[in-house]
């Protein structure tokens, strides 16, 4: 059973068969004539923007309906950090907005800590103090050794850190 539509000016014929076979270089080469209608062939596809990943460094609690709730210690893909107060980023399939100074980029190699006590210690100056509070971000600046590691809090704070008060995230 053949069907054919034509229209008056010479336009072309379009024909639908059953049981009529084509070869496969027939199809092929229907699909390259039919694969771009523009003249300047089709656009290239875009790289998707490279989203970069930051670390979130304190809890915080959405009062608004778009913003999204953090933990201390996630990985958080930020997508928009326009406005120097409030960045929206996705983590865990959600989106919100939350603030910019809650977080901070983790650079490629970077060993990044969760502090699972909170603990009192000297600052590598040997003159102050620092606290570290339980859940607290907490930097590698030189691996372990003899049981501690020499970290940096978020506030660029430097000091000795017994390594069971540490847990990698």
């Amino acid at each position: 059973m053949h069907v054919s539509a034509s229209s008056s000016g010479g336009a072309a014929k379009k024909r639908l068969g059953w049981g009529t076979r084509s070869s496969s270089l027939e199809i092929e080469d229907r699909k390259i004539r039919h694969r771009s209608l523009s003249p300047h062939g089709s656009p290239q596809k875009t790289k998707k923007k490279d989203i970069e990943c930051y670390i979130v460094l304190y809890h915080f609690r959405g009062k608004e309906k778009d913003d999204m709730d953090l933990r201390a210690g996630t990985r958080i893909a930020v997508s928009n950090s326009s406005d120097p107060d409030w960045w929206k980023g996705k983590y865990n399939g959600k989106s919100g907005y939350f603030p910019a100074k809650y977080v901070l980029k983790i650079e490629e190699g970077q060993h990044i800590y969760q502090v699972v006590r909170t603990i009192n210690l000297t600052e590598m100056d040997g003159l102050s103090g620092i606290r570290l509070h339980k859940d607290q971000i907490v930097f590698e600046v030189e691996p372990e050794v003899d049981g501690h590691m020499h970290v940096r809090s978020a506030s660029n704070r430097e000091c000795l850190v017994p390594v069971q008060f540490l847990q990698e995230v």
